[in-house]
């Protein structure tokens, strides 16, 4: 009955806010439509008590199909969460391009595209403009989340913090020693690079074929334990975080055969490649999807 009534509360709750339209979001109505599915009434001996459950599970039912509409909504391709997503990743994969890891695959690019990431290799350094554009990663994803009672690990993550600090987070971020000249040049240029970035972004994911991801439907995600010790520290990869909540609908997710399968773009599995060596990882597993050898012997 407790569960059922902080699941009811929690899903209207969530409906009522603005964080649907974010990755993290749909990992809170994922877990809800989860703790959902875990409630077997049939445990419950006293007739009048099941009966008075069976009325609190139907009402939730119900305010979980209207937070499941909105959820699909979201994540609808083209939608709020597929275009963050492409943005983001491909603005990380643009900054990891420049590392000249994969100069067949620059070369591949379309001329435009080329020049963009020319005229950003001239401005600054790709480890930089990786460091400093990650700040704004998580600041377009990360916007909060309302209280929620059946979730009180999203508590003991950072603060968003208000618009106007990103930019001090990108200088720290970046390295550079405050108030040096090197911190002034990158000040002066952070704000025009960090669009050039997101912008090229949505420009590169079309650029190259698509990934699929998988992962066994055996896997279990973080207990609610186990999220609270680790999103107090843990960098989240947001996009691969997506993939795992199995509800990607913009990226064609399926399950079959013991396997959920997902078609992601290939920036993200790019941007997911960056940001493991960076000690990022998903909010919900410790080990990363499976890239589905065929594709992976195709792109090296």
């Amino acid at each position: 009955m407790t569960t059922l009534l902080d699941v009811g509360t929690d899903a209207r709750r969530l409906a009522r806010s603005d964080v649907l339209a974010t990755v993290p979001g749909v990992v809170a109505a994922a877990q809800l439509f989860d703790l959902f599915d875990g409630v077997d009434i049939a445990g419950v001996d006293v007739a009048s008590a099941r009966q008075t459950t069976a009325l609190v599970r139907d009402d939730t039912s119900r305010h979980l199909d209207d937070l499941d509409r909105q959820v699909r909504d979201a994540t609808r391709p083209g939608g709020p969460v597929d275009e963050r997503c492409r943005r983001t990743a491909g603005a990380i994969a643009a900054a990891s391009l420049q590392a000249g890891n994969d100069p067949a695959l620059v070369a591949s690019l379309p001329p435009p595209v080329r020049a963009c990431l020319d005229e950003l290799a001239r401005s600054v350094s790709g480890g930089v403009q990786l460091s400093s554009v990650l700040p704004v990663v998580e600041h377009l994803h990360w916007r909060g989340m309302p209280e929620l009672a059946s979730q009180p690990e999203w508590s003991r993550r950072p603060n968003p913090g208000a618009d106007h600090l990103v930019r001090q987070r990108q200088l720290s971020a970046s390295g550079v020693q405050t108030g040096s000249l090197e911190a002034l040049v990158l000040e002066s240029v952070l704000d025009r690079y960090t669009e050039m970035l997101l912008d090229v972004g949505t420009s590169l994911a079309a650029a190259a074929k698509p990934l699929v991801y998988r992962r066994p439907t055996t896997d279990r995600p973080f207990d609610s334990r186990l999220r609270k010790t680790l999103w107090r520290v843990l960098p989240i990869d947001w996009h691969v975080t997506l993939v795992d909540t199995g509800r990607a609908a913009c990226w064609d997710t399926e399950e079959a055969g013991g396997l959920r399968s997902t078609i992601v773009p290939w920036v993200v599995d790019l941007a997911a490649r960056a940001l493991r060596g960076r000690g990022f990882g998903s909010a919900l597993f410790h080990e990363s999807p499976v890239v589905d050898s065929d594709d992976q012997t195709r792109r090296t």
